[in-house]
């Protein structure tokens, strides 16, 4: 599949002056439109809200998300973390809301997906080490309602050969709980961070390194990479002149989120695919910043499922328009998948 980045903009048809903006940056911010202050200018406003899905890290705690580094290229890296801390700071200024953290920590997420050598895939429960059929079934089933067969899902998983073909639906849960701000806000806690940029050269008061390998309870070391940046946030004791507003999703309520996405991927009407087609109608405009087929799949699932809210029902006039913004992104896919 062909790598790309993608920064697309849906007007959606909610004009109301207090209609939500929202910004979902789904993608590290090593290049595109929001590392420049012109664009952040003029998309932020006081209703604007921020959402990303990847999950803050405290230092000492190994690795960053990858939404917030670049392994490969110690610029693209660097430059990264420094547009993170300038999209944080911009928004902070301007709009009344918090950041929105969608994501969970590594350690959260309950389901891989296993994308097999011969086109199949299967979900393991990573509690049991066990595949759950239920699940695998309702994955089987939307990727055939899109007339993705074996075949094709063996390029597909291509995208994934650098994480072993597999692949946690980490973009999927981001987009569910964006939905769940709006409709189980109780899911969520409000604290306060300050983003920081830790060099590589960093030292403490005794002259020790800040950046130290980090050894997991699986048994894997994270060693930082030499002259590589790191972002990682502080909790400061009240409130420190630097720290944003983040609202993050409470410990034990993945099993909640979990479900829904079942539901998201059904081929049946449900409560849960009216509640993400009347996030889309409420919204002045959305935008994504999105990288398909990058490193992963996730991206490119995260549309799948949103189009797939919008089937198997009977839509409105906007509703039909909004599902048509989102199948524009497919086609390319299709069109190399010769679907």
């Amino acid at each position: 599949m062909n790598k790309s980045f993608s920064y697309n903009v849906f007007r959606c048809p909610n004009t109301s002056p207090d209609a939500p903006e929202t910004i979902e940056v789904a993608a590290a911010l090593t290049n595109g439109p929001l590392t420049h202050h012109s664009t952040m200018n003029s998309i932020f406003n006081v209703n604007s809200r921020l959402f990303i899905p990847a999950a803050p890290s405290l230092l000492g705690s190994g690795d960053v998300a990858s939404n917030f580094r670049d392994k490969h290229d110690q610029t693209k890296n660097n430059n990264c973390c420094q547009n993170w801390i300038n999209l944080f700071k911009n928004y902070s200024q301007i709009s009344k809301h918090p950041v929105y953290v969608t994501a969970v920590g590594r350690t959260e997420r309950r389901y891989t997906i296993n994308m097999l050598e011969d086109g199949n895939i299967t979900v393991i429960d990573n509690q049991s080490s066990n595949r759950d059929d239920e699940f695998t079934s309702y994955f089987q089933d939307f990727l055939r309602s899109f007339n993705i067969s074996n075949e094709q899902m063996k390029v597909i998983r291509e995208s994934s050969s650098g994480a072993k073909y597999l692949t946690y639906f980490a973009d999927l849960i981001g987009f569910m709980n964006m939905i769940n701000q709006d409709n189980h806000p109780e899911l969520f806690n409000e604290i306060w961070l300050k983003p920081t940029i830790i060099k590589s050269d960093a030292v403490n008061d005794s002259g020790e390194k800040l950046l130290q390998p980090v050894t997991s309870q699986s048994g894997r070391t994270w060693v930082p990479i030499e002259n590589h940046d790191y972002l990682y946030f502080e909790q400061p004791e009240g409130k420190h002149p630097q720290s944003i507003r983040f609202n993050i999703l409470k410990d034990g309520s993945m099993d909640t989120v979990y479900t829904q996405i079942k539901q998201l991927l059904s081929l049946e009407e449900n409560s849960i695919k009216k509640m993400v087609r009347d996030f889309f109608l409420n919204q002045a405009i959305y935008i994504r910043w999105s990288d398909f087929w990058v490193n992963d799949i996730d991206d490119a699932l995260s549309i799948l499922a949103i189009i797939n809210s919008f089937k198997h029902t009977k839509l409105t006039k906007d509703e039909t328009k909004i599902m048509v913004l989102f199948e524009e992104i497919t086609k390319p896919w299709f069109d190399q998948l010769h679907i």
